[in-house]
C-alpha cells in the first residue's frame, strides 16, 4: 500500500505560515478525526472528544492558524493507533512529531470501506447521536446485548432518519456492508464492558493466567467494548501479536483458544441475529 505525505499536520501549519491552500491536509486531517470519534470509549479519545469532534467541522478550520493546528498535532498524535487496521484506507503517514517513523493509517468508512467520504461523515454523525442518547432503552438495549427485535430497529430506523441522522439508502447501505442493521448499530455503540468482562472473567483471574494472557484477552474486550464485533483473524494481527506473535495458540492451551473464539464469536452476534 503506497504511503502518502509524511507529515500532513506539519504540512497544513507550513501552508498557514505561507498563505497558500492546505485542503488536501485537512481533508485528511478531518478522516482520521472522523474514525476517531466513533469510538470514544477509548479513554484516550474520550478524553480528546470535544477537540476531535470540532476538527471534523467547516467552522474549526475556517478559524484554524498554525497555533492551532499544533496543538492538534500534539493532542492527537498518539490516538492513530486506534484506528482499526483491516478497515483502512491510505490516508497519510507519521501524524507523529518529525523524528517519528513513517506510519500508514487507513480509515473506518473510507472510500473503498462506504464509496464515498459522505457516507464516513454519516456514520460519525449515527455514533454521536448514539451516544448522545445512550441511555434511551432501544440503545441501551444494543449495548447490553439483549436481544433486538423488529419492532427496536423499526423505531430506531424511525428516529435516525426523522432526525436527519442519514436516509433510508444509507442505512441499507450500511446494513450491507456488515450484515444486517443491528449489526451496524452495534459497530457503532460497542458492548457494554460489564458484559464482556463478566464473560471472559475466567481468563481475567491472575492467580490462573500470567501477565500477557490477561493482556491479550483485555485487548480483545476493548475491541468489543468499542466496536462491538471481533473477527477471528483480527487476534492474529495488531496489536495482539504484540504479546502473542503467533497467535493465542502461543501462550494458550488449545482447548482454552477454542473457549476464546466462542465467547468471541456469541459476544460479537449477542442479541443481534433475531432480527435484521
Amino acid at each position: 500500500m503506497k504511503a502518502i505525505e509524511r507529515d500532513t499536520p506539519l504540512n497544513a501549519q507550513r501552508a498557514i505560515l505561507a498563505g497558500t491552500s492546505f485542503s488536501r491536509q485537512e481533508a485528511r486531517i478531518r478522516a482520521i478525526a472522523a474514525a476517531l470519534a466513533i469510538k470514544p470509549n477509548i479513554p484516550g479519545i474520550q478524553e480528546q472528544l470535544t477537540l476531535i469532534e470540532q476538527v471534523d467541522t467547516d467552522k474549526w478550520w475556517e478559524q484554524a492558524d498554525q497555533a492551532a493546528v499544533e496543538n492538534m498535532r500534539i493532542r492527537l498524535c498518539g490516538l492513530v493507533i486506534h484506528v482499526d487496521k483491516n478497515q483502512r484506507d491510505p490516508i497519510f503517514t507519521n501524524f507523529e512529531d518529525e523524528l517519528g517513523d513513517s506510519i500508514e493509517v487507513d480509515i473506518i468508512g473510507g472510500p473503498s470501506a462506504y464509496g464515498d467520504a459522505h457516507f464516513s461523515r454519516f456514520r460519525q454523525k449515527a455514533a454521536a447521536f448514539l451516544r448522545e442518547n445512550s441511555a434511551e432503552a432501544v440503545v441501551a438495549k444494543f449495548r447490553s446485548g439483549e436481544p433486538i427485535t423488529d419492532a427496536d430497529i423499526a423505531d430506531l430506523k424511525r428516529v435516525l432518519v426523522a432526525e436527519e441522522i442519514g436516509t433510508i439508502d444509507n442505512f441499507e447501505t450500511a446494513s450491507k456492508r456488515v450484515g444486517n442493521f443491528s449489526r451496524f448499530i452495534r459497530s457503532l455503540v460497542g458492548l457494554d464492558q460489564a458484559a464482556a468482562q463478566k464473560a471472559f472473567g475466567k481468563f481475567l483471574d491472575n492467580k490462573r493466567y500470567g501477565k500477557n494472557q490477561i493482556v491479550f484477552v483485555k485487548m480483545i474486550i476493548e475491541a468489543l467494548t468499542t466496536t462491538g464485533q471481533v473477527e477471528a483473524e483480527q487476534i492474529y494481527g495488531q496489536p495482539y501479536v504484540a504479546v502473542a506473535p503467533t497467535g493465542p495458540e502461543a501462550i494458550f492451551a488449545q482447548g482454552e483458544v477454542d473457549e476464546i473464539f466462542v465467547l468471541i464469536n456469541d459476544l460479537s452476534s449477542v442479541g443481534l441475529d433475531q432480527a435484521n
